[in-house]
């Protein structure tokens, strides 16, 4: 099962005054996940056992001991949220790296190449233009699985104008809306949304640093309404969007330059 849904469905749990399913659900699975999380549910329903027992004795138990106790289980939910990101990648197995993603071809504004899982879009005249390919594997719920790309541009665009490639999140049947994550010329890391109204940036994140290789990591996956990035490994945000998650992920660039990409990977959840 995937821990995040344990995490909804105790919230859910809380959110109903039920707290004792919360407490039976968190002591089953954190178990085997992590002991200081663990004692500390053992803590807790200690204290509401005892809680319960006397209101259930007639004694009319001070109500704030309950409330108290539903605090700290979500905000246990938070720390249980937050351990599991903070290993999100740590020897995650890759289920599938894409052995390509693109092909080879050339249209009025883009060179696209590819080889040995390295794909290579190049754009030196249109500076507003975008390319991307989606990946639908049959029988793989792609767009529910983590994955990531590492990416690199060279002769990138100057005097203002953008130039940025990175993770198409989704890409819907009737082609809007969708996300994109991505590093810009400046190494700073974005999430577009493309809509009918334009490409805004929902959110950013400057001074991103490459590899020695000049690549840069990215990795991202989506839970419900709320998708979580990462760069080199580590934590960026986690935030809600409005977008459903719908249709296949894959590669994006926009602008002028010579974009790389390498490794379009699935990992297991």
């Amino acid at each position: 099962m995937h821990p995040f849904s344990t995490i909804q469905e105790v919230r859910s749990h809380l959110l109903q005054a039920n707290t004792d399913q919360a407490l039976r659900l968190l002591e089953r699975r954190l178990k085997t996940v992590d002991k200081d999380l663990h004692d500390h549910v053992l803590l807790l329903t200690t204290r509401f056992n005892r809680w319960q027992s006397d209101q259930l004795a007639g004694l009319k138990p001070d109500e704030s001991i309950w409330v108290h106790i539903n605090q700290a289980l979500l905000a246990l939910c938070t720390r249980w949220e937050n351990f599991e990101l903070d290993r999100f990648w740590a020897n995650r197995p890759i289920i599938y790296t894409a052995p390509s993603v693109t092909g080879n071809y050339s249209d009025e504004k883009w060179q696209v190449s590819e080889t040995k899982q390295h794909a290579i879009l190049e754009n030196v005249q249109s500076p507003a233009a975008i390319k991307y390919h989606w990946l639908e594997l049959e029988g793989m719920d792609t767009k529910r699985l983590p994955l990531s790309v590492r990416v690199r541009s060279e002769n990138t665009a100057t005097d203002g104008a953008i130039s940025a490639l990175g993770l198409l999140l989704n890409w819907p049947e009737q082609g809007l809306p969708y996300l994109a994550y991505c590093v810009d010329q400046d190494n700073c890391l974005r999430l577009y949304q493309r809509d009918e109204t334009g490409l805004p940036t929902l959110m950013e994140w400057p001074g991103a640093e490459a590899d020695e290789d000049g690549f840069h990591l990215l990795q991202a996956f989506r839970f419900d309404d709320t998708v979580f990035l990462f760069h080199n490994g580590q934590r960026i945000e986690q935030l809600s969007v409005e977008v459903p998650n719908e249709g296949a992920p894959g590669i994006w660039a926009w602008g002028t330059g010579r974009f790389h990409f390498r490794d379009l990977s699935f990992y297991r959840v």
